[in-house]
């Protein structure tokens, strides 16, 4: 979410008030909690999903890295000073 601060807040809850009443204030709230919660339930297999896809292909990417660097090194015997350029 934002960066919403204490006073943001407390005109947010104050407009609430005004314009639904302090009667039904409590059981809108508690239906829009709701809502935010299945809507989050329903985004954590789309993030798993996601974040899968993004590990895999970190992975892949370091491995092929990995691949071409041993296949470019030469091994260097003791005592052996590495060559630059």
């Amino acid at each position: 979410m934002g960066n919403l601060g204490l006073s943001e807040l407390l005109v947010i809850f104050i407009v609430a008030l005004l314009v639904i009443g302090p009667k039904r204030l409590p059981e809108v709230a508690r239906a829009l909690g709701e809502a935010v919660r299945s809507f989050q339930d329903a985004m954590n297999p789309v993030r798993s999903a996601r974040n899968q896809r993004l590990n895999r292909s970190r992975e892949d990417k370091l491995r092929g890295t990995a691949k071409k660097a041993s296949v470019q090194s030469e091994p260097i015997e003791r005592g052996e000073r590495i060559r630059e350029g």
